[in-house]
């Protein structure tokens, strides 16, 4: 029988701010959104972690974010609309950027 203990871990469920790219004029000031809120989800994880390791003792190993945290959601755009404004560049900053935080 495996020992369970060994195969548990801490996981974080993160809410956070969006700053939605919905009313950015364009991708740049999609992109400035986006920077924003990566940002602030640098901050809340290691600030979040380094709560939960003082008080639990253990490290966070998972950390859960709502869908669309980074962008917001599609309201009025057109699918060539939100993709401009929306979509990540695979290997682009804000993969660099997650990768950094995670």
């Amino acid at each position: 029988m495996a020992d369970t203990q060994h195969l548990s871990y801490t996981a974080l469920a993160l809410q956070i701010k969006t700053f939605c790219v919905n009313g950015a004029a364009d991708r740049a000031q999609a992109r400035e959104l986006m920077n924003g809120c990566l940002q602030a989800l640098a901050s809340h994880v290691k600030n979040s972690k380094g709560f939960i390791r003082s008080f639990s003792g253990t490290d966070v190993r998972l950390v859960v974010l709502p869908e669309y945290f980074l962008t917001g959601f599609p309201l009025q755009e057109s699918p060539a609309e939100w993709r401009d404004k929306a979509a990540l560049e695979v290997d682009g900053p804000e993969y660099e950027a997650l990768g950094k935080i995670a």
